[in-house]
């Protein structure tokens, strides 16, 4: 992998944000990323944001070409009590991704499905989000509006000319929440908020046309972010535990018929 790091400093430090950032993928998959780690931005920010949405596609592609028990062997090889499912933006997949694919091609066909799941997830229509993590609340001069259910994630993506309405499932599931910052009403940034492990913290933030904010706007919504962590952090954490515990202990017995003659 590190036959493709770059020599300069600043070139080093995006190819490491962008591998770091598929770190759990296969081994091809990280590999064609370290290739084109330096095609995805000039800074850090610009090629996770890039990488981010590609990494969304291709991890859809996986779980798209899976079967049941392929998904199954992972969460054993994982030391996970149950699979985890396949989600609905999976079915928008038309070509999967594979390693000898293109830059460019990727590209295409990552756009494509951000595309198609934005306009065609109609089963999410009336879905309501899980209870906010954080309350409506001020920053400045932005307001931080959570988004409450898929309509209105929907409108922030249309709105904002992104790709937001394809992170319904990890509000759902409870990996992420959404909030829309505004000034005086106006929507001006996306912003998400992650469960990662066992903090919640700051994930993407996007303007307009996946614009990145600047350092001043990013430093307001750290802010925000930080005071509301340590406020409702830990309820958030102790939430998702209990509903993962929940999930579990109801899943447990789709293991009944897991097939233990098929090999690894």
């Amino acid at each position: 992998m590190n036959a493709y790091l770059p020599d300069t400093t600043h070139g080093q430090r995006v190819w490491l944000r962008v591998v770091d950032g598929v770190r759990d993928y296969p081994t091809d998959i990280i590999r064609w990323f370290a290739r084109h780690a330096l095609l995805m931005g000039k800074t850090k920010q610009e090629a996770d944001s890039l990488a981010t949405d590609l990494g969304d596609y291709v991890g859809s592609s996986i779980r798209e070409t899976m079967t049941d028990n392929d998904m199954r062997r992972i969460a054993v090889l994982m030391g996970e009590r149950c699979a985890k499912p396949k989600k609905s933006s999976d079915r928008f997949i038309t070509r999967p991704f594979n390693s000898k694919m293109a830059f460019n091609t990727v590209m295409r066909l990552s756009n494509e499905w951000h595309t198609a799941v934005a306009d065609g997830m109609g089963d999410h229509e009336n879905t309501q989000f899980p209870e906010p993590w954080f309350p409506t609340d001020r920053e400045g001069d932005l307001g931080f509006i959570p988004i409450t259910e898929y309509v209105e994630l929907f409108r922030e993506g249309k709105k904002m000319r992104h790709c937001v309405a394809t992170y319904a499932d990890n509000i759902t599931s409870g990996h992420a929440y959404i909030y829309s910052a505004r000034v005086d009403g106006e929507r001006m940034y996306t912003v998400e908020i992650v469960f990662n492990g066992n903090k919640v913290s700051l994930g993407q933030v996007r303007g307009k046309c996946n614009a990145i904010p600047s350092k001043s706007v990013t430093v307001t919504i750290k802010k925000w972010c930080n005071r509301n962590t340590k406020k409702f952090g830990k309820a958030v954490i102790d939430k998702y535990k209990k509903n993962q515990a929940e999930n579990n202990l109801r899943i447990v017995s789709g293991f009944d018929d897991f097939d233990d003659d098929v090999p690894f």
